[in-house]
């Protein structure tokens, strides 16, 4: 009979816990040439991303389609890139909900260019 006060316990804790929620980045690099010479945008593969928020700081990489996934408490964050001279991004805030996803989408220019 010991182990249902145990197993109580533990459910209890593991509901306790406010479920993470899925912070999925986008990243696109704006200004790029076309094929046909036009204007547009590309992912921006290997892009040092960072999230900060809830006294907590991740960093991840863009993958080959521009986009980073990250699984973080409930609360709000700050997503910003890494660049340097000339490129450029603004940082975006996210709410973040437990057991839901957001999306941000994050843009790098080119100051100069």
């Amino acid at each position: 009979m010991a182990v249902l006060p145990a197993a109580a316990a533990t459910a209890r804790s593991e509901s306790a816990r406010p479920a993470r929620g899925k912070l999925v980045v986008h990243v696109r690099v704006d200004g790029v040439v076309t094929p046909d010479g036009r204007l547009g945008s590309a992912p921006a593969v290997g892009a040092h991303i960072t999230v900060t928020g809830q006294a907590q700081k991740v960093h991840r990489r863009a993958g080959h389609r521009g986009v980073a996934e990250v699984m973080l408490r409930p609360g709000h964050y700050k997503v910003s890139i890494r660049l340097s001279a000339p490129y450029s991004s603004e940082p975006r805030s996210a709410v973040l909900r437990g057991g839901t996803s957001t999306t941000v989408f994050l843009i790098i220019v080119c100051d100069t260019c």
